[in-house]
């Protein structure tokens, strides 16, 4: 990986947390495609480069959240009732939706 890269990837990163922790919304608007872009200047299959961008994405943005629901919790504005339902209707929602993705045709 380049010295170009790596700005980049670490550029990208700082512009998905601050707009993550600024404006609330997912850091996957700005990383998604520049994940995509980053993997198509590599050896990876065009057929996974989305799964990875989105993949890859959904794990960087764990680590902007898990700050911003850190900063919100100490300044006491977390539901954590509301927290425990929707994680778990979420997680149960994933899971449902991963399984039916993954019998879906590679090819569409």
């Amino acid at each position: 990986m380049d010295i170009l890269t790596v700005v980049l990837l670490l550029a990208a990163g700082c512009a998905a947390g601050f707009l993550a922790g600024f404006f609330g919304v997912g850091g996957g608007i700005l990383l998604v495609p520049v994940l995509l872009f980053y993997y198509q200047t590599t050896p990876v299959t065009s057929l996974v480069t989305t799964h990875l961008a989105f993949g890859t994405s959904l794990l960087i943005i764990i680590f902007a959240s898990s700050s911003s629901a850190y900063q919100y919790d100490r300044g006491q504005h977390v539901i954590w009732r509301a927290v425990l339902l929707m994680g778990l209707a979420s997680a149960a929602g994933a899971l449902l939706g991963s399984g039916f993705a993954a019998m879906l045709p590679g090819r569409t």
